[in-house]
Parts: structure tokens; sequence; C-alpha cells
């Protein structure tokens, strides 16, 4: 079943531009592995040495935070949207 990643800016310049990719998974978690396995080394700028997503991104899902629902075994549905919210820092006095 194929979904809809929305990639945001600071990531789709890690993977060539690309600012949708159509993944496969029945939860956010394959689908995440799907996005890995396309882009392997996109790994590495998402995932801590554990293997858990770095805490600063947020994953949302139809506009809903997986947070507040299964995290990633959140469950998603053929032409859901999945999106990953970057870190934004910085600024001026």
């Amino acid at each position: 079943m194929a979904v809809n990643l929305l990639v945001p800016p600071l990531i789709a310049r890690l993977i060539g531009g690309v600012d949708l990719i159509k993944l496969d998974g029945n939860t956010v978690g394959e689908v995440m592995d799907s996005l890995n396995r396309s882009f392997p080394d996109l790994k590495e700028h998402l995932y801590d040495l554990e293997g858990n997503l770095k805490s600063f991104y947020k994953i949302y899902v139809n506009g809903n935070d997986i947070l507040f629902n299964q995290q990633m075994e959140t469950k998603v549905r053929e032409g859901d949207e999945v999106f990953i919210l970057t870190p934004v820092a910085g600024g001026s006095e």
C-alpha cells in the first residue's frame, strides 16, 4: 500500500530535491523503513546510534502527530500523507 511522504526542504536537499515520495507500508515504522531502503544515506540524519528517530524530528499522518497515536506503530492507509517536521533554529535578537 502506497502512502505519500511529503519531504520538507531540509531533507529534500539530501535526496536530490525530491519533495514527494510514494512509499509502501502499513505503519509509520514500515514507511520509514521503506524510506531508509530507498535513500540509505538519509538514515544517519534521521536516526540516533540506537536506531531511534532523533527526538527533534516529528512525524505527522494526515496532520496528526504520531506521538498522540501509536507512534511508529501508527497505522497508515493507501493515499495517507506522512510528513516529517524538521527542526528549526536560529533567529535574531
